[in-house]
């Protein structure tokens, strides 16, 4: 699923009501996606639930106030690649939580790296 950051605050009319949205604020627009409109209002509407927070419907990307919607003022998402130094110094315990949360919870699979190997590990992959 393809996402977007705004890079700075915007407004937008819902229900005779202005919405402000700060940077920081996450746009997942419809088209050019691989899902449905549905299956992406349906995805939308499941992250609601699980997560508490609040979803917008838009049917515009023009705003009266702030940048649009499809400006460049929004910054495409890439999901993270994440490196967990463990070896001596980081409690197992710890790092174990750690990929836990990742892994099982988030869905972000992270690749873990002995401490005393860190020198020969390519960071630019």
């Amino acid at each position: 699923l393809r996402a977007m950051v705004a890079t700075r605050e915007f407004t937008f009319q819902d229900d005779n009501q202005k919405k402000s949205f700060t940077f920081g604020t996450i746009m997942v627009p419809v088209q050019n996606q691989e899902l449905g409109k549905n299956e992406i209002h349906n995805l939308m509407k499941e992250i609601s639930g699980k997560c508490g927070i609040d979803i917008y419907p838009v049917n515009t990307g023009l705003t009266p106030e702030g940048i649009d919607l499809g400006s460049g003022s929004f910054a495409s998402l890439e999901k993270p690649e994440i490196l967990m130094l463990t070896g001596d110094g980081v409690s197992s315990r710890d790092a174990g939580e750690i990929w836990h949360l990742f892994d099982q919870r988030y869905n972000i699979p992270i690749t873990m790296a002995d401490i005393n190997r860190f020198n020969r590990i390519n960071l630019n992959r």
